[in-house]
C-alpha cells in the first residue's frame, strides 16, 4: 500500500497522523516531514490519496475531511519531527501572506497592513523574522514589512523552516502551513483573518484531538464565511492593535 501525501505543505502535516498510524510506503514533495517515521521505501498498489473539496469541509474539518479516506479508529498523534532550532535571541516568526499562481486565493488573505501592524508591535519585544516562497509565481500584493531577518525567497530547508517554527516565541500569518505547524509544535501562533472563511475559519483549521490552548485569532468586524477565493471580502479589523479576541 502506499499514502499519497496531499501536495500543499500544510495539507501534508495534516496527513501526517494518518502516514505515522498506517507506517506504509509514502509518496510525498515533502520527505523531511516524515523523516522521523519507520516507513517502509517502496510500497506496492492500492495508493490512498487523501484529499477535500468544499462538500468534504461543509461536513468535516480539514483532518475530519482527510480521515475519510482511511480505515476507521486509527490512532491519532498530530506532531513533527524535532529539527534543531536557531540560536537567536527570542524571536517572533510572520508568515508573510502571498498570492500563488497556482491557487490564487486573494479573498482569504488578511490585509497586509494588519500584518505590518503586528510587525511593528512584535518588534519593541522579539527578533522578528520574515517568511515566505517569493517567486515568479508567487508573490507578495503589497511591499512586505521590514523584518529584523527575512527568509522571503524559499532560502530555508524544511528542517530548517520547522526548527524556526518550532522555536519561536509566538508566530503569526494569515490561515496556511503554519497554523498546522505550530499546533503540531506547541508553538504559541496567532492568525490574522482575511475573508473566504468557508474553509479557513478555526473551526475547519483545527480539531478536537489537537491542543489548541496555544491558537489564538484575530477576525474582521464582519468575517465573511464565504466559499468565494476571489470574492472582494470586508477584511476591516477596527482597533486591530488592542484586539484579543480568541
Amino acid at each position: 500500500m502506499i499514502i499519497r501525501v496531499m501536495p500543499s505543505l500544510g495539507d501534508a502535516i495534516y496527513c501526517r497522523p494518518f502516514v505515522r498510524a498506517m507506517g506504509v510506503a509514502i509518496e510525498t514533495k515533502w520527505p523531511d516531514l516524515f523523516c522521523d517515521l519507520d516507513l517502509p521505501a517502496h510500497g506496492e498498489p492500492p495508493v490512498i490519496a487523501p484529499r477535500y473539496d468544499s462538500k468534504s469541509l461543509a461536513l468535516h474539518n480539514i483532518v475530519g475531511a482527510i480521515e475519510q479516506f482511511f480505515p476507521p479508529d486509527l490512532p491519532f498523534h498530530f506532531d513533527l519531527p524535532v529539527f534543531p532550532r536557531p540560536d537567536l535571541p527570542p524571536y517572533a516568526v510572520i508568515r508573510l501572506p502571498t498570492l500563488r499562481k497556482d491557487f490564487y486565493g486573494p479573498a482569504r488573505l488578511p490585509r497586509l497592513g494588519y500584518i505590518r501592524e503586528a510587525v511593528e508591535i512584535l518588534a519593541e519585544q522579539y527578533l522578528t523574522v520574515g517568511v515566505a516562497h517569493l517567486s515568479e509565481t508567487e508573490w507578495a500584493p503589497e511591499e512586505p514589512p521590514e523584518f529584523d531577518r527575512s527568509y522571503l525567497h524559499g532560502e530555508l530547508s524544511i528542517p530548517e523552516l520547522m526548527g524556526l517554527v518550532a522555536g519561536a516565541e509566538i508566530v503569526i500569518g494569515g490561515p496556511g502551513w503554519q497554523v498546522p505547524a505550530t499546533l503540531a509544535y506547541g508553538t504559541p501562533a496567532c492568525i490574522i483573518y482575511g475573508g473566504a472563511g468557508a474553509a479557513n475559519r478555526i473551526e475547519k483549521l483545527t480539531d478536537p484531538r489537537i491542543d489548541c490552548s496555544r491558537l489564538t485569532w484575530v477576525a474582521p468586524d464582519h468575517f465573511c464565511i464565504c466559499r468565494d477565493i476571489e470574492h472582494d471580502c470586508d477584511k476591516t479589523i477596527s482597533d486591530f492593535g488592542r484586539s484579543e479576541e480568541h
